[in-house]
């Protein structure tokens, strides 16, 4: 399928890939539009991937080790110290005993059966999206839509998908950690809350009230690291999304070494003050401008808009 991919254009990588996250899986290919049957290849082979993988044996072997390379790949020291401070963040959840990509020893040894028995369960349409944004013509490519996909029918006795929670906790966790090939100290303080999706205008209205405060204190932050002696080589503070129904607020730091105090501190500090004394008048309009500004070359060059980014906006959007 790749050989066949390439031979038309599409790359391996930029055109042709896939993403695995706590939540979901998100297969993703660019086929041209100006060949409707090179665009029919397209639709068949995200059809073959929704319900008709064969799992070879032999195949399942391959990929173990392609997984168990990435998975070696990617130890990074960031990496081994998150494996080490993400069962702290995700408490007692089931998120801190599991990441996306597994475990080794399970990567190696995991039958057959597992993998085939993992896709009938949730490969199926009551869990599934298909996305399509391009130079087309949307009835016919409904049509078609519905004409491949209609076909796959969900189990008769589906596998119950269970959300799980992140249990509240008393006391403030911590969690410390060091690794040798570490080339600079973090600090992050997380309060945690719960998800609140974008469901009417008042949502989004609170939304866009949530990236006018995130925006406006970071402009205050990044004044502070364009100081002659900065506190911190990069300080974050505001809203933002962690994993399942699990939001956070966030005062986070990157500094060099022996410095890491100084600048959470300077964070924290400046957190203080907005809580204290709110932000000027003169601050909300600047960051209003910018953007609007921003909105408005946006929407200049929608023309210019690549399917991709347009497409994972509605991925970022589908129930997980």
């Amino acid at each position: 399928m790749v050989d066949y991919l390439q031979s038309v254009g599409t790359k391996f990588g930029p055109d042709l890939n896939a993403y695995t996250s706590f939540d979901e899986t998100v297969y993703m290919l660019q086929v041209r539009t100006d060949s409707q049957e090179l665009f029919d290849k397209g639709m068949l082979i995200l059809e073959d991937w929704a319900h008709a993988v064969t799992f070879e044996d032999q195949e399942i072997d391959k990929e173990r080790g392609v997984v168990e390379s990435e998975l070696r790949s990617g130890l990074s020291a960031e990496e081994r110290m998150r494996n080490e401070y993400l069962p702290v963040i995700f408490y007692n959840s089931k998120y801190a005993t599991r990441l996306p990509i597994g475990t080794r020893e399970i990567i190696k040894n995991a039958p057959y059966d597992a993998f085939k028995r993992f896709y009938r369960d949730w490969y199926r349409p009551d869990l599934m999206a298909l996305v399509v944004v391009g130079d087309i013509d949307p009835d016919v490519v409904e049509s078609a839509i519905k004409d491949r996909f209609s076909r796959i029918s969900n189990p008769e006795d589906p596998r119950e998908r269970e959300k799980f929670a992140f249990p509240d906790h008393e006391e403030t966790l911590v969690s410390i950690t060091k690794d040798e090939e570490a080339t600079f100290t973090t600090a992050r303080v997380m309060y945690k809350h719960d998800n609140t999706p974008v469901r009417d205008l008042g949502d989004y209205r609170n939304s866009l009230i949530q990236s006018i405060y995130n925006r406006m204190l970071n402009n205050r932050l990044d004044e502070l690291r364009r100081e002659a002696d900065p506190p911190f080589l990069f300080g974050y503070s505001g809203y933002g999304r962690e994993v399942g129904d699990l939001d956070s607020y966030t005062a986070y730091v990157s500094c060099g070494e022996g410095q890491v105090i100084r600048g959470l501190e300077t964070v924290l500090r400046e957190n203080k003050r907005v809580r204290l004394h709110g932000f000027t008048g003169t601050e909300l309009e600047r960051t209003k401008i910018e953007m609007l500004s921003e909105l408005e070359t946006t929407a200049k060059e929608e023309d210019k808009t690549e399917s991709g980014s347009l497409s994972m906006r509605y991925v970022y959007h589908f129930p997980q």
